[in-house]
Order: C-alpha cells, then structure tokens, then sequence
C-alpha cells in the first residue's frame, strides 16, 4: 500500500496527512485513504475488511495484547490472499 501512495501521495498529502512520508503513516489512515480515494466499490467489499482484520492481528505482537491470531489455516489463506491483494496493487502502478 505504501508503494502505491509514492504514486498518490500528493493527494493522500492533501487529504491526510501533509508531513508524513508513507513509511511513517498509520495503517489506519492509510487504509482509509485507499477506501475513500483508490479502491472502487467492489474492491472496497473485499479488501476493506481484509486489511482490517490484518490491522487487528499485527497489534498482537505487542507485549500485552491478547488478541485472536486465528488458525494455522488462517494464516496460510491470508498468505495466498495477500498474493492477490500484492497483484492487485501493482496493476495500479504505472510503468515507464
């Protein structure tokens, strides 16, 4: 997501947040940039809830957070949906 706002990022600074470079952003925002500005409705069905529950897994790795990671099964279902989330990125970048 952070690659494809190096393409955005004038307008996700405009709309967000104007210091920040993307490496420093929150998921949060920038999950909300791509819902309200990149992702069409039906992208949006998918990937929004997708990057949500990501968002809620990841800040589990903090000392004392006891959150639900999910199975074995989960994890391998979201490696292969990332795959398709890491395609779908990339079909937005321009090439030279």
């Amino acid at each position: 997501m952070q690659l494809l706002l190096s393409v955005w990022l004038h307008d996700f600074r405009r709309e967000f947040d104007r210091e920040k470079e993307p490496p420093e952003l929150m998921l949060h925002s920038v999950q909300t940039f791509f819902s309200q500005n990149v992702w069409t409705d039906a992208e949006r069905a998918v990937w929004d809830p997708w990057v949500t529950e990501v968002r809620k897994r990841r800040n589990a790795v903090h000392a004392f957070c006891d959150r639900d990671l999910g199975e074995h099964a989960d994890f391998l279902a979201d490696v292969r949906r990332y795959l398709h989330f890491m395609k779908a990125i990339n079909s937005r970048l321009p090439y030279p």
